[in-house]
């Protein structure tokens, strides 16, 4: 098991999806640019895409991982595949309901998460595409199973590379619509839930031998199953923060015309660095950190996480600094074309510089939650959330409310520093404190 190793893996297919996730952004700039079709497609897909982030990557992986994993081996039992179709009959069953619900009233469900739109939109195009694109969901929590199952497995590179389906698809969609002078919004959504299946099958295939064998359709809410929810809700919370701080802050920016889709573009540009290194560290972070703590090795798991910290730092600063001081050439460089024109670099860049001052703190998050998770101590942590979440709500207020849309990146970004902050506190009250004075001659240099 070597984490450097798989780290520079897991970068390496970030970065080929990064590219495939840009060459989208790019026909999607260059056919739809900020207009109110392009805020009405990037927001409905922004509804599954943010429950994913929410409720099925850090959250949901910080959980599942370690109560599955069994030390010093890369096999998974078969009372772990029991435990797992388990799970997966119970979230089908509780979202299936969930899924009719919002289906049926999704005009009200969208007026309370984007009420701006309903003031100067095409709300009955909205609301089509909405639908079109929600069952996305079912294919994320089949596809958060099996990606778990490979990462348990330290088999990173098939879930690191699945998001590269969907970019293609999406490509693909576009071109279609754009030879054939068909809707954009309209074959773009099919092809989201297109993708979605063909991950699905990928996936499948991959852990079919294994999986199938003991998988089942029944039900059993033993104490492993409660001790799992119990966690995974506190976890949804925790890790969903900075999720749910960028919700607050688009559905504030449904107010302004074509601000969702500055938002989004920028928010896309500053995910480069953030995904190709911070997320795919933080992947194999996980793993590594459960296991060396279950083996009561805190000396290497506090290595194992200044490793993690270095690693991110020395890419993740720089990489700041460039996307706030170099705003206007970078999205002027990789979106200014076709209907994405003068006036949308201008504004896009803006709320980069906004997105660039928090990537840090984006990073850190991301590489410091693990811990707690391992150890299981989350009581606090929710605590904090539920801070951050109001303190980010009243920042986004306050400065969408003087500066208008240009203020709600740099809200989200002073939010996220206000928990990493509280995080780091925590964890040198807990015994875990991972930083020294190295480090800090490091970061300075």
């Amino acid at each position: 098991m070597n984490f450097l190793k798989n780290s520079l893996t897991v970068t390496f297919i970030t970065l080929l999806s990064r590219i495939t996730g840009y060459i989208r952004d790019v026909f999607f700039a260059n056919f739809l640019g900020t207009s109110l079709n392009s805020d009405l497609f990037i927001f409905a897909l922004k509804i599954p895409l943010y429950l994913k982030a929410i409720l099925f990557e850090n959250a949901f992986t910080s959980v599942f991982i370690p109560q599955i994993m069994i030390v010093n081996s890369k096999n998974l039992d078969k009372k772990s595949f029991f435990f797992i179709s388990n799970l997966i009959n119970i979230f089908l069953i509780i979202f299936f309901p969930v899924f009719i619900i919002v289906e049926i009233f999704m005009p009200q469900f969208l007026h309370v998460i984007a009420p701006g739109f309903f003031e100067f939109h095409n709300t009955d195009l909205f609301i089509k595409v909405a639908r079109i694109i929600f069952p996305y969901i079912f294919f994320i929590i089949i596809n958060a199973f099996f990606i778990g199952i490979l990462n348990s497995g330290f088999k990173f590179a098939i879930a690191a590379s699945i998001q590269i389906v969907i970019n293609l698809t999406l490509i693909i969609s576009l071109w279609l619509a754009y030879l054939f002078n068909l809707s954009y919004l309209l074959l773009a959504s099919y092809a989201i839930v297109l993708g979605a299946i063909l991950q699905t099958l990928i996936l499948f295939m991959k852990i079919k031998k294994k999986y199938m064998l003991y998988f089942h359709f029944k039900i059993n809410l033993d104490k492993k199953t409660t001790f799992f929810f119990k966690k995974f809700f506190s976890s949804v919370l925790i890790h969903g923060v900075v999720t749910i701080n960028k919700l607050i802050g688009f559905a504030f920016a449904t107010f302004f015309v074509s601000s969702v889709s500055y938002l989004h573009y920028a928010d896309r540009i500053y995910q480069l660095p953030f995904s190709i290194i911070s997320v795919s560290i933080a992947i194999v972070l996980l793993p590594n950190i459960t296991k060396f703590i279950k083996e009561n090795n805190l000396e290497e798991a506090l290595f194992i996480q200044q490793r993690s910290y270095i690693y991110v730092i020395y890419f993740i600063l720089p990489s700041s600094f460039f996307l706030f001081f170099f705003s206007d050439l970078i999205v002027s460089t990789l979106l200014e074309r076709g209907q994405f024109n003068e006036i949308s670099t201008i504004y896009t860049s803006i709320s980069l510089k906004g997105f660039a001052i928090g990537l840090p703190a984006f990073s850190l998050i991301s590489i410091l939650l693990p811990y707690f998770f391992v150890v299981n101590k989350l009581n606090t942590l929710i605590k904090i959330s539920l801070i951050i979440i109001l303190f980010n709500f009243l920042s986004v207020y306050f400065f969408q409310l003087y500066f208008d849309f240009k203020g709600i990146s740099y809200a989200i970004s002073l939010s996220s520093w206000f928990f990493v902050f509280l995080i780091y506190y925590h964890m040198v009250n807990l015994g875990f404190n991972f930083y020294s004075k190295t480090l800090l001659i490091l970061t300075l240099k």
